[in-house]
């Protein structure tokens, strides 16, 4: 789901900080909506757990739907492929998770063939600095989201967490979309298609992802989570008409024997106890 991003961005005419704060704006509509129908309830203490995510999260949509706009989608790709390490080393010594010489091996084996499909590319898109250094920044942020989130799953329920964070971003985006584009109104009919895919598409995986945060290694989600950029060049073949290369389909290949090596060997990381059963209650 999370793939689809930037293909969609890609696809919108408005700047990157205006098509973050639709897809925030929106996000926030379709949540609230979900809080309801489950009758759960954000209440001020889950929110405030939300602040730092929500925080996070707003930069991180920002500088990436940026940097997309500034360079090539496989710059930005390569960049965002180095977030499992980012996240394996900041696991290893904010959440003490365990990981060794083989799970090292396997995340660059998996790194690497991501690397393979996104510089494989035909495309001849110019790189620029300054959205090569956005797209740093959004890698990041995302990375830093990624921990905050692993731990306040602890605590959160998926869907309030993802409600609550979702606020919070569009809360810390608004003023800087105001102030950066003149207004929020720049939209073009052609955007509203895109941008409504945006928060549908991708903002289901967040969804998804931040339910498993409870029971998987933010290490080895980060990993699997990485696939978005394998998924983002097979849906540029018919959305953006960008064909795919041999050296991508050998970096695909490459990308999904690395994840699936090290899921195969992370799987205790699961939970299926007590805990997973007393979650099944808050999140159907």
């Amino acid at each position: 789901m999370w793939g689809f991003a930037g293909v969609l961005a890609a696809l919108t005419t408005c700047s990157g900080i205006t098509t973050s704060f639709w897809r925030l704006l929106l996000g926030s509509v379709v949540y609230g909506i979900a809080l309801v129908a489950t009758r759960r309830r954000l209440r001020v203490a889950a929110l405030r757990a939300c602040v730092p995510g929500g925080i996070l999260l707003g930069a991180d949509m920002a500088l990436f739907f940026s940097a997309v706009k500034l360079t090539s989608i496989a710059v930005v790709s390569v960049i965002g492929a180095m977030q499992p390490l980012v996240v394996a080393l900041a696991a290893r010594y904010v959440l003490r998770e365990r990981s060794g010489a083989w799970d090292a091996m396997w995340m660059a084996t998996a790194l690497v063939g991501v690397v393979l499909v996104v510089v494989g590319s035909a495309s001849g898109s110019p790189d620029r600095l300054t959205g090569d250094v956005l797209a740093v920044l959004s890698m990041l942020c995302w990375s830093a989201f990624w921990v905050v989130s692993k731990r306040a799953r602890e605590t959160q329920g998926s869907v309030e967490y993802t409600a609550g964070v979702t606020f919070v971003a569009l809360v810390a985006v608004a003023p800087v979309t105001l102030v950066a584009d003149h207004g929020v109104g720049h939209l073009t009919a052609g955007d509203w298609l895109p941008v409504v895919l945006i928060t549908l598409v991708p903002g289901a995986g967040h969804l998804v992802m931040n339910w498993t945060h409870r029971y998987m290694a933010a290490s080895l989600s980060s990993v699997i989570g990485n696939l978005n950029a394998l998924v983002a060049a097979v849906a540029a073949i018919p959305i953006l008409g960008q064909p795919m290369t041999l050296v991508q389909l050998l970096g695909v290949a490459v990308a999904l024997g690395g994840v699936v090596a090290l899921a195969v060997r992370r799987r205790g990381d699961v939970t299926f106890g007590v805990d997973a059963r007393a979650e099944v209650d808050v999140d159907p």
